[in-house]
C-alpha cells in the first residue's frame, strides 16, 4: 500500500507519519511539502493526506487536479479551519481531519480508509478472476456457435420464444420484473382519480408551487396536492430540504455551491443561505453511507 502525505507544515508531516507507522509499520509512505509536488510525482497512491491550506496550489486545487487525472485514491483533508471541509466532497473526499489531530479519530480514519483500500483491490481481483474463469469455461464448451442463432450454443432451448434473451423455462421473467420495481422503496400520490406509486430512486427533486407539490423524474414531472413538511417525512434522509420551495433527492447532487445545487440531469434547485451548512453535512453523510463508510463525517 502507497500513502501520500502532504502538508506544507513538517512537523504534521512527520506528526503523521509516525501515526501511520505504529499502526501499519510496512506501508510505502511518501512526504510532500505542496500540492504541485504531489502531482509531479504521478505515483498511483492509495491513500492521499492533504492538507487544504498550503502555499501556491492549495489542497482543494491538488485534489480536483488528482481526479482529473483519473485518480481513485482515498482522499483524506488535514485543516485547520472547518468552513474549508464544505468543498470536499465535490472531489470525492473520503473524510476530513482538524488539526491539531485527535489520536484516536485519527486511528479510525485510517483503519476505515485502509479496509476501503483492501475492498477495492479485493473486488478488482475478484472481477479479473471471474472473467478468466469466463474464458476458460468458454473455449471448453465444445459448443459449435457458428452453428447457432445470433452465436448462441445450441443447448436445445429455443430462444425467439424467451423474453429478452433468456431461456424459456417457464418462468415469467417480466412479472419477476416488476415484483423487483415493486419492492423497491417508494411513495404513492394521488392525481386528480389516479393513485400512482414511485420509486425513489426515480425522484431528483420536488417543489411546491401554488400550493401543489411538483415532483421532477428525469423526463417528466408529476403533480399533486400536499404538503411539504410532510413528503419531507416520508422521503427519509436520502433526500434534503434545502429551501422552503426545494427538497432533492442526494443521489442526483453533481455538483454545489452556497447558492444552488445542480443535479445530474442539468437542473438546478436553489439552497437557503442558511441551510448550506446543513446540506453539507447532510451530504457528506449520505456519500459516507453510500460509499460503504459507518459513520457521518461532522461526526
Amino acid at each position: 500500500m502507497k500513502i501520500a502525505i502532504c502538508d506544507d507544515e513538517p512537523e504534521i508531516r512527520n506528526d503523521i507519519e509516525r501515526k501511520i507507522r505504529l499502526l501499519y509499520p510496512e506501508t510505502e509512505i511518501l512526504l510532500y511539502e505542496d500540492g504541485k509536488a504531489l502531482l509531479d510525482a504521478e505515483a498511483p497512491f492509495d491513500i492521499v493526506f492533504l492538507d487544504i491550506r498550503m502555499e501556491g496550489m492549495n489542497g482543494m486545487e491538488a485534489a480536483r487536479a488528482l481526479r482529473a487525472a483519473g485518480s481513485d485514491a482515498v482522499i483524506i483533508f488535514v485543516t485547520a479551519l472547518e468552513e474549508y471541509v464544505y468543498e470536499a466532497f465535490d472531489v470525492g473526499a473520503f473524510h476530513y481531519l482538524v488539526k491539531p489531530l485527535d489520536r484516536g479519530k485519527f486511528y479510525e480514519v485510517l483503519s476505515k480508509a485502509v479496509t476501503q483500500c483492501q475492498n477495492r483491490r479485493r473486488e478488482c481481483t475478484n472481477a479479473v478472476a471471474g472473467c478468466r474463469n469466463a474464458a476458460a469455461e468458454h473455449q471448453n464448451t465444445g459448443m459449435n456457435y457458428g452453428n447457432t442463432a445470433a452465436g448462441r450454443p445450441n443447448t436445445g432451448m429455443n430462444y425467439g420464444n424467451t423474453v429478452a434473451g433468456r431461456p424459456n423455462t417457464g418462468m415469467n421473467y417480466r412479472n419477476t420484473a416488476a415484483e423487483a420495481a415493486w419492492m423497491e422503496p417508494g411513495i404513492t400520490v394521488k392525481t386528480g382519480a389516479v393513485t400512482e406509486r414511485i420509486r425513489l430512486s426515480e425522484i431528483y427533486y420536488l417543489e411546491v408551487f401554488n400550493r401543489k407539490i411538483i415532483l421532477h423524474k428525469k423526463k417528466e414531472t408529476v403533480e399533486f396536492y400536499g404538503k411539504m413538511k410532510e413528503m419531507e417525512q416520508r422521503l427519509g434522509d436520502d433526500f434534503m430540504r434545502t429551501h422552503r420551495a426545494y427538497l432533492v433527492n442526494l443521489r442526483y447532487v453533481r455538483k454545489y455551491n452556497a447558492a444552488e445545487i445542480t443535479l445530474e440531469n442539468g437542473q438546478t434547485v436553489l439552497i437557503a443561505k442558511q441551510k448550506y451548512a446543513q446540506f453539507v453535512k447532510q451530504y457528506m453523510r449520505y456519500v459516507r453511507k453510500a460509499t460503504g463508510g459507518e459513520e457521518a463525517a461532522d461526526e
